[in-house]
């Protein structure tokens, strides 16, 4: 028994139960067992589903239990909901793809400048393509360009949907300069030592600052979350208040609901009301405002990773029935103390 196909489906899976949306690695899959298909026998392929279907059970389950909810995350997927004026044409997707796969290919070779990087590994992944009966080239392809598949049906504001396309770089690279290293080892050397003081440099500029490649929110830290959390309180002045929040994802004001039960509640004696978009089946959601309230209050996130147009429509919303009286910021973070009109 070969353990090829398990180890294929144990991966596949688990990456599936991580995050749904990395089902896409299933695509650069699909071309290679299309390609094999003369080698690739019918046991192997029936292992292949077995430990796949065994991985993904308890998922298969939690669907059948609460009515394949799931399906509507297709169907959203499959059908855009943006308004006409904000939709994406193909240009701009094209744009879109090649200026995400160019960050993460520099960050993984020469974060110094990260157009020169992005080329250089493009150039290097094309070139592959041209080796005669060298199957790496191809495969190395299909494993750095598979984001192509997901980038027009949600992957336009995120990085983490390119999560494991990283060592692909790396393993092109080495592959390479083991070439070069053969013919002229003074090329060879002389582009590592390039390599080495390009992410040297980046570490060197870019630690003292934290995460920066991956926070798609700068500012939503929990110092400035509790500052924000005090402002709230302090300028209702004791009495009941309901907040609204413009969050990433969208309409999930799960971290706010936390840190007013967890540090309002512990501080102030009491929790504020809700009066955005319903929390139905979130866990631990604030209670939806009452006739009485009449402090208000709107929290909203970094805008990073959440359409601009979203800020607008948020923005319309609380105008329709209150007025700003103060606006306090934390970096991006911000929040409008609001009084009914």
């Amino acid at each position: 028994m070969t353990f090829g196909p398990v180890l294929t489906a144990l991966g596949l899976g688990v990456s599936i139960q991580a995050e749904i949306f990395l089902a896409y690695h299933i695509v650069p899959l699909i071309i290679w067992l299309v390609y094999s298909k003369r080698v690739v026998t019918k046991k192997q392929l029936a292992s292949f589903i077995l430990v796949l279907g065994l991985v993904l059970s308890t998922m298969l389950l939690v669907e059948f239990k609460f009515g394949f909810k799931g399906l509507s995350g297709l169907q959203a997927l499959a059908i855009s909901h943006q308004p006409l004026a904000y939709a994406k044409s193909l240009g701009d997707y094209l744009v879109l793809y090649l200026n995400q796969i160019g960050r993460i290919f520099a960050f993984n070779s020469y974060p110094g400048n990260i157009g020169y990087g992005g080329a250089f590994v493009i150039v290097l992944t094309l070139l592959g393509l041209r080796r005669e009966r060298q199957k790496w080239g191809p495969f190395l392809a299909t494993w750095l360009f598979s984001h192509l598949t997901v980038v027009t049906v949600g992957g336009t504001s995120t990085p983490f949907l390119m999560v494991g396309i990283g060592p692909a770089v790396s393993i092109l690279l080495a592959i390479w300069i083991s070439r070069w290293w053969g013919n002229n080892k003074l090329v060879a050397a002389s582009l590592v030592a390039v390599l080495v003081f390009g992410n040297l440099s980046m570490i060197m500029r870019e630690n003292k600052r934290g995460s920066t490649l991956f926070a798609i929110q700068p500012d939503m830290l929990l110092s400035k979350q509790l500052a924000a959390i005090d402002y709230t309180y302090e300028k209702a002045g004791k009495e009941p208040f309901s907040v609204n929040t413009l969050t990433s994802p969208l309409d999930i004001n799960i971290v706010w609901s936390y840190l007013y039960k967890w540090y309002g509640q512990e501080k102030y004696g009491y929790i504020p009301e809700y009066h955005g978009r319903d929390q139905i089946g979130q866990l631990d959601a604030l209670s939806a405002r009452s006739p009485d309230t009449s402090n208000f209050f709107l929290i909203l996130e970094p805008m990073g990773g959440i359409p601009v147009q979203h800020l607008e429509l948020k923005l319309g919303e609380e105008n329709v029935g209150t007025k700003v009286v103060d606006e306090v910021y934390w970096g991006e973070l911000r929040v409008q103390e609001r009084t009914k009109i």
